[in-house]
């Protein structure tokens, strides 16, 4: 998407990245090590990262696309620096580690934590599809649907 061959980064993590054409795009599920909570997301890189010093990663992954696979660890958390960083999106939509992280930087400012816990997207995704699927069974006419996709 760029004709940028080589970009220096930030310089806060030893790394560097390989980006490649192809688009690496799964759902993912594991265990944050910020507070040991699982959490769930989306991994999308194109490319692969390389660590060139030992660190703490940010999660442990368990799953891919709803398959258990080998456990492998996935980006950095330095709590020293204020640092963490992945490659799976969505990790904020996780009520519980997002309370973790916004507490954590709240004791590093001297603020009260945060009390209550925010909305999960996880559970309130899969409470909208279980609504949704309820009213479409209740207001189509399911034989007649399946006897159309039979057809077909």
């Amino acid at each position: 998407e760029s004709d940028v061959l080589e970009q220096e980064g930030l310089g806060l993590v030893d790394m560097a990245t390989t980006f490649s054409k192809e688009k690496h795009t799964v759902l993912v599920d594991g265990v944050e090590h910020f507070s040991g909570k699982r959490i769930k997301g989306y991994e999308i890189h194109m490319g692969e990262s390389e660590h060139h010093k030992e660190h703490q990663p940010l999660v442990t992954l368990f799953n891919t696309d709803h398959q258990k696979v080998q456990e492998r660890t996935e980006g950095i958390l330095n709590k020293e620096e204020g640092i963490l960083g992945t490659y799976v999106h969505g990790v904020f939509d996780n009520a519980s580690f997002t309370k973790e992280v916004l507490n954590y930087i709240c004791s590093r400012k001297g603020l009260e934590p945060i009390k209550e816990e925010g909305i999960d997207y996880w559970v309130h995704r899969e409470n909208e599809l279980t609504e949704l699927a309820k009213l479409v069974r209740e207001n189509l006419n399911m034989e007649a649907l399946y006897e159309i996709i039979h057809e077909s």
